[in-house]
């Protein structure tokens, strides 16, 4: 009887020394911040979004706490383009991981990589489209490439051999329909 009450007494210690065990949902935490007032491309951020006026990547601009209008601009702006850059290096990488290149040497793994980094950090096909300053006159700037532009660069950039080039044309708007998706269902939590 003494080797029962033990064993009831390790099972009940057990069960209280792991409460965290249990089967619940933690609720999903995020660093946005809603913006009620603001238009729907501050609240929407960044990413690829695919509506009736076609298939584009967003880039928002954050700049608060400066005082001198045209220079808070200026860096909204600059911002902005900077999450195209990593928008299109998240876009490009997926590609990437999905169709890893089928060159043996590192040397020329290394060089289309390398390429592909200068095709995502061209500014080409990149324009503002507009801006929202909230009442703390935190600045947003909206910058927008669209897919059709992004192709076009894809076929101009001098670095790329053919065969990376037919790659990321393949595949582009399979990985962008994949990513305006996951977009589309996380601004739908919210």
């Amino acid at each position: 009887m003494g080797s029962r009450v033990t064993l009831a007494l390790i099972a009940v210690a057990g069960a209280a020394a792991f409460p965290g065990c249990k089967s619940e949902k933690k609720p999903e935490t995020t660093n946005l911040v809603l913006r009620a007032n603001g238009p729907d491309w501050v609240n929407g951020g960044t990413g690829a979004f695919a509506d009736e006026s076609g298939k584009s990547f967003h880039g928002v601009g954050i700049v608060s706490g400066v005082r001198d209008a045209a220079f808070r601009r200026k860096m909204a702006d600059s911002r902005a383009r900077g999450e195209i850059q990593k928008t299109l290096e998240e876009f490009l990488g997926a590609i990437e991981k999905d169709n890893p290149s089928p060159e043996s040497d590192s040397a020329e793994k290394q060089r289309v990589q390398l390429a592909l980094k200068a095709l995502a950090a061209s500014d080409a096909g990149v324009r503002i489209v507009d801006h929202w300053v909230d009442t703390d006159s935190t600045e947003y700037a909206l910058a927008q490439l669209e897919l059709s532009a992004f192709k076009l660069n894809l076929e101009k950039a001098p670095d790329l051999s053919a065969r990376s080039k037919e790659t990321v044309r393949r595949n582009a708007d399979r990985i962008f329909d994949e990513s305006s998706a996951e977009k589309a269902s996380h601004s739908a939590r919210r």
